[in-house]
């Protein structure tokens, strides 16, 4: 019977003898134990390292088909671990040593809400039309995603796109972009609704109307010893173009940009930029002179009280005095 015994495992067959290996396995979640709708999975384990005592067959067919589930029904924020499960229950009993966790970051799941931006692009097929105003059916729409993602959203944009776009359609369904302060749009963000109804106005191009020109101060003074005799901007009014929509966010007058007269201790007639008003309203001349009457302060034991070291605004066809 020994020698029985001895013959037959010195002839044993080389797949029925167990070993000690080393096996990478694949990591998915245990079903319904991870809660979507309030948390997104950052980054994960894809795979743990577990070891086994198996046979040359054990490792060809556990090698292809075992796989592990994490639980996470305790998940919480942040970085963690959590325990998992090995598939199939033959492989769970051939493993040694402890089993590790896999290792999941997640971020909770936010959905304020945030204004709509509309924006155009392109240019109307039609010369003769310019685009008035692009109103969204709404003012606001709710954003989703993983915090850190949805804190840098500052809108949510719609572009409408004029190349496209049929005059004689009263809306346009356009597609939302959540977007940062810089114009970028912000990924694992989704907006509700995805999209939404902007009605477009239009007006015949061009319009222009005659608008009076003031001339605008910084807070500055003049330097000590010195006062603004009066003022005149020539010309005393500009032509502006555009739709009828963007004149009449102007009304009959304009200012020009802010003039510095800290450094004047004379006269001096500067050439100022208008303000701008953004796109789609132009000025001619888009510029105008300012010219500035600076005389020494009388000094009569004391300056009169109506003496002043800074320009006040005054009626753009008349002189500027002090008042």
């Amino acid at each position: 019977m020994a020698i029985s015994l001895g013959l037959f495992i010195v002839v044993l067959p080389s797949w029925m003898s167990k070993r000690n290996e080393s096996f990478r396995v694949n990591v998915t979640i245990a079903p319904g134990t991870f809660d979507a709708k309030h948390f997104y999975i950052d980054q994960q384990d894809t795979s743990i390292r577990v070891h086994a005592v198996v046979t040359d067959q054990e490792f060809e067919d556990l090698n292809s088909g075992a796989y592990a589930e994490a639980d996470l029904s305790k998940a919480v924020p942040g970085t963690n671990q959590y325990p998992v499960s090995l598939y199939p229950p033959k492989f769970r009993k051939a493993v040694t040593g402890v089993i590790p966790n896999a290792t999941f970051k997640l971020e909770a799941l936010i959905s304020p809400e945030v204004p709509v931006t509309v924006i155009s692009s392109g240019k109307l097929n039609d010369p003769m039309l310019i685009l008035d105003s692009m109103k969204p059916d709404r003012s606001k729409v709710t954003i989703e995603g993983p915090e850190s993602n949805v804190k840098r959203v500052v809108s949510a944009r719609a572009t409408l796109r004029l190349d496209i776009l049929d005059p004689h359609t009263t809306q346009q369904v356009v597609a939302l972009e959540p977007v940062d302060n810089q114009g970028q749009v912000v990924d694992r963000v989704d907006v509700h609704p995805p999209q939404m109804m902007v009605t477009p106005q239009f007006s015949l191009s061009p319009q222009q109307k005659q608008v009076f020109v003031h001339a605008s101060f910084d807070n500055h003074e003049l330097p000590p010893g010195f006062e603004v005799k009066n003022y005149f901007v020539n010309p005393p009014n500009v032509i502006a173009t555009g739709s009828s929509f963007a004149l009449s966010r102007i009304g009959t007058s304009i200012n020009t940009e802010k003039i510095d007269v800290s450094k004047l201790t004379g006269s001096q007639t500067l050439i100022v930029p208008l303000r701008s008003f953004g796109t789609g309203l132009t000025f001619s001349p888009s510029t105008v002179q300012v010219t500035i009457n600076v005389v020494p302060l009388s000094l009569n034991g004391f300056a009169p009280k109506s003496s002043s070291n800074r320009p006040t605004a005054r009626a753009p066809d008349s002189p500027g005095a002090p008042q």
